[in-house]
């Protein structure tokens, strides 16, 4: 429970969501910082499983699996088994799966984390692209992150607020991840915690750096 404060989703009170069963599923989706793969099932089949875990119909959850592969890069690989993928791969089939059902909300946590400089371009266009469909909730320790994907920041400092506003407000020397850092640093101090981005359209942001 929390200790204090509320959560509204779409206008309503996150502890009385009128939303069936079916519409929750849909409404956030959720790539995590680590996406694993799981022994004995290929690209399509994960992406199945989270359709029925999300509450989709199995009809529309096998429609959706291949687009959303293609759309990720992947199209080639939907009989792969996970086992088989690289990291970045596993990535964008975590992207994919959060994509499962055209969520309103998109939550993507350290999304370039380890991944190698082709792989984080490609994974910042891909979340880019998917700000049109989404909005993206981003959180993450690399500044670059912030500059090529954020319109919108929050910072957090032990769990406080400390900015909440636009990218070019928050950097105004510039939106480099060196201008980025400076400014997060002048908030905070030396001992970086939490800075957040949302790409167009945002609804919601808030934070980590």
């Amino acid at each position: 429970s929390p200790d204090s404060g509320r959560v509204v989703v779409l206008d309503g009170d996150g502890s009385r969501v009128t939303l069936d069963d079916r519409r929750r599923g849909r409404l956030v989706g959720y790539l995590p910082q680590d996406v694993l793969a799981v022994p004995g099932i290929t690209c399509v089949d994960y992406l199945e499983y989270v359709g029925f875990l999300k509450g989709l119909p199995g009809r529309e959850s096998r429609s959706q699996a291949p687009h959303l592969l293609d759309d990720v890069g992947l199209g080639d690989h939907a009989r792969a088994r996970t086992r088989a993928l690289s990291g970045g791969m596993l990535r964008r089939l975590g992207l994919a799966a959060a994509l499962v059902g055209d969520p309103d909300i998109l939550i993507v946590d350290e999304p370039t984390a380890g991944l190698d400089f082709q792989q984080r371009s490609a994974m910042r266009e891909l979340i880019r692209s998917t700000s049109a469909r989404s909005s993206v909730l981003l959180s993450t320790h690399l500044a670059d992150d912030v500059a090529a994907l954020a319109h919108d920041v929050v910072v957090l400092d032990a769990g406080r607020v400390k900015y909440s506003g636009s990218l070019d407000e928050l950097a105004t020397g510039g939106c480099s991840g060196a201008d980025i850092e400076r400014a997060f640093l002048a908030l905070v101090g030396p001992e970086r915690t939490g800075l957040m981005g949302g790409t167009a359209p945002v609804r919601a942001s808030g934070g980590d750096i």
